[in-house]
Formats: C-alpha cells, structure tokens, sequence
C-alpha cells in the first residue's frame, strides 16, 4: 500500500509543480491569476478604491462581487525592475486584458484574473494568451525563464492592491 501511495505522489508530482508559478495557475480554462488580499478597511472602502483605480473597462457588482473586464494595458516592466533590452516583445509590445472577478470576506479580497488575452501593438495581433503562455498542459519555457510571469505578477498584482494611506497631518 505504501508504494502505491509513493508511486502515485511520484506520479502526480511533476504534474503539480507544473501547475502554478507566482500566482498564475493553470487550470481547466487555461490560465488564470489568483490572489488572495488581506485588509484591515471595510469592504465598502475596498469596493470603491478598487472601482475607482481606472482598472476596469467594464464591470458591475453582483452579490457582493465585483466581475468585470480590465482596461487594456501594457506591463509595467519598469515597475518590475526591468529594462525593456532585458525582456521579450510579447510583454513590451502587446496589449493585454482579462475578465475580473474580486469576492470578499470579513478581513480580505479574492481577485481571479482569467481568460486573458493579449493585442500585439501595431498588428492587431489578437490572441489567447495561453498561446505563448503555455507549452501543451504546461507553462511555456520563455514564460517560466525570462521575466515575463514576474512582470506580469507585479502589474496585476500592483491593480488589485489597495494602500492605505495614513492622514498624519
């Protein structure tokens, strides 16, 4: 029984570690960003910055949810520490977007970034970004190796989060 439970763990191991880099996953649909944020602010005060930040091209509340679409945008590399020598054309020179949706509990948010896609500036070059992504069931070498996943966590992630600024006058 023990080396069946071995050689299944060994089986599923490669499989799994596969399956997320930062806070992309790979799932049924194809990519997704997730990520769960912590707060000290009502959920009120959240719903309105996050709808406020110019994020979201469309979008609307339901149930307590907001689901949208974001705003095209291009990564912030710069941001991230990166000079744009240093990293693929497909991040420096697409569009990308993606359909939002932020749940909420007591004390903290859940953001999914999901079916996104990306526009190549200047080809209307409109394609899934599981296209260069994704390697078959995997992350893509170019995505894991150069700094695309880290530039692109750090944009959304920079989105989704909510400062506090304090008033101290």
């Amino acid at each position: 029984m023990i080396s069946l439970i071995i050689a299944f763990t060994l089986i599923l191991q490669p499989k799994l570690a596969q399956d997320t880099l930062f806070n992309f996953r790979i799932t049924e649909e194809g990519i997704s960003w997730e990520k769960v944020y912590n707060t000290n602010l009502e959920i009120e005060t959240v719903t309105k910055h996050l709808l406020a930040s110019g994020v979201f091209k469309q979008y609307e509340v339901v149930a307590g949810s907001i689901v949208g679409t974001t705003k095209r945008f291009i990564p912030d590399y710069v941001g991230a520490g990166y000079k744009i020598s240093r990293i693929p054309n497909w991040i420096s020179r697409s569009y990308f977007q993606g359909e939002v949706i932020i749940d909420f509990k007591e004390g903290r948010y859940k953001v999914i970034v999901k079916r996104i896609t990306k526009d190549v500036i200047d080809y209307d070059d409109f394609r899934a970004f599981e296209d260069t992504a994704m390697d078959g069931p995997r992350f893509s070498k170019i995505f894991k190796t150069h700094p695309c996943a880290e530039i692109l966590q750090f944009t959304l992630d920079n989105f989704f989060v909510v400062k506090v600024k304090k008033d101290d006058w």
